[in-house]
């Protein structure tokens, strides 16, 4: 089944006419995955896709932009506001219902307010919709080919951290010097040997700098030394055009025994992250469908019970597939709520986190754990090795 095919059957399965989209500059990444469009081509005037729930799926393009869609379904072209207006009402003059790329989850909403309007105009009595459940369904839901590059890079990526943790205690044994800067080109370098790609370096963090989520080293960082909290967070996916990305983090302690405050802040984090777990494979198993909200609500409970609530500063996972961010859902009921259920197919992160931790003798310190997870035949997987249960020492 093609995307185009499996969009028309999730706008059947959802009572919805046809899926309408806008993209001028690439603003709408959607749109390109759904047309095939590459990110590359030349895209300065609109170009609009139909996909009716039943019939062909149809293009239109400025006729400078001719080429836009490429072939294999009908295309039309337009060069001025009134033959683009009259060929977008005959898509919508029989349409009682249609989705639009716009959402209260940032990254599926894409099209401009502007246009929106526009087309409440040409089609008052067609009523408009989120397609942001359409997105999941056609775009973000992974088939076997997908999860099993998904789980190649996971198993990279546990195997780097023991790597790189080993490679930290093996400098600061001999005396020699390691900064943030250091462990952050070991895993880079790491990532090349394996020929996995990353859109971004990985955060090393280490001491006060773990009270910021997303901490980036300037030049060589802060020196590691003794007696600190660690934080690793990498991620990356195969270098391929349909790859899937992982995405993990790790606590380590430099030293042999963390203080109460490290270990209690440590615990909780972990306590939540397999509460989510514990929940989502329960509903499933049973047969239920959970929420991204939903799931986030169980980490965000677990967390605030053992009195760190106020140090939470964002959800509980993200969506995860060729882009590390995915379009899929979000365990999130918190910054940008996401009420999409886990379908087959659905992967994401799972990475509570707590930040601004006071410690005894001064300064603050965070943790985070971050594990991922799909959907697949109605049960949970857990991705990669095992999970931390313990601080990783020297």
């Amino acid at each position: 089944m093609t995307v185009l095919q499996r969009a028309q059957q999730a706008l059947r399965d959802e009572g919805r006419d046809g899926w309408l989209v806008y993209n001028v500059y690439h603003r709408d990444h959607v749109a390109d995955r759904l047309f095939g469009v590459s990110e590359g081509s030349r895209n300065t005037r609109p170009w609009l896709g139909w996909i009716p729930a039943n019939g062909e799926p149809q293009g239109l393009v400025h006729g400078i932009e001719a080429g836009a869609l490429g072939s294999g379904l009908p295309i039309r072209t337009y060069t001025g506001a009134s033959e683009l207006a009259a060929a977008v009402a005959t898509w919508l003059g029989e349409v009682s219902s249609y989705a639009l790329n716009y959402s209260a989850i940032p990254p599926l909403s894409v099209i401009d307010h502007a246009t929106v309007e526009w087309l409440r105009r040409l089609a008052p009595r067609a009523s408009q919709h989120s397609a942001d459940t359409l997105v999941q369904r056609t775009l973000a839901s992974l088939d076997d080919a997908a999860i099993a590059s998904h789980r190649a890079a996971a198993d990279h990526l546990y195997q780097i951290v023991e790597a790189v943790w080993r490679q930290l205690g093996e400098r600061l044994a001999s005396g020699t010097a390691a900064g943030e800067g250091d462990v952050q080109r070991w895993i880079l370098d790491a990532l090349d040997e394996r020929s996995l790609a990353t859109d971004h370096a990985p955060i090393v963090a280490v001491g006060e700098h773990t009270s910021d989520p997303h901490y980036e080293p300037v030049g060589e960082g802060a020196a590691i030394r003794s007696d600190q909290v660690l934080q690793l967070d990498l991620w990356a996916k195969e270098r391929h055009d349909d790859a899937v990305y992982a995405d993990i983090s790790w606590v380590g302690f430099t030293g042999t025994q963390p203080p109460p405050e490290v270990r209690s802040a440590f615990d909780a984090v972990v306590a939540a992250r397999d509460e989510v777990v514990a929940a989502a494979a329960a509903a499933l198993a049973g047969g239920r469908r959970p929420s991204g909200a939903e799931l986030d609500a169980c980490a965000r409970v677990t967390v605030s019970d053992r009195g760190l609530g106020g140090h939470l500063r964002h959800r509980t996972g993200h969506a995860i597939d060729r882009l590390l961010h995915g379009i899929g859902v979000n365990l999130d009921g918190y910054e940008f709520p996401d009420d999409r259920t886990l379908l087959d197919g659905s992967c994401f992160s799972i990475e509570p986190g707590v930040y601004g931790v006071p410690l005894a003798q001064g300064g603050t310190f965070g943790v985070r754990t971050e594990i991922d997870a799909y959907v697949a035949g109605g049960s949970l997987v857990v991705s990669g090795g095992h999970r931390q249960s313990e601080p990783l020492i020297l």
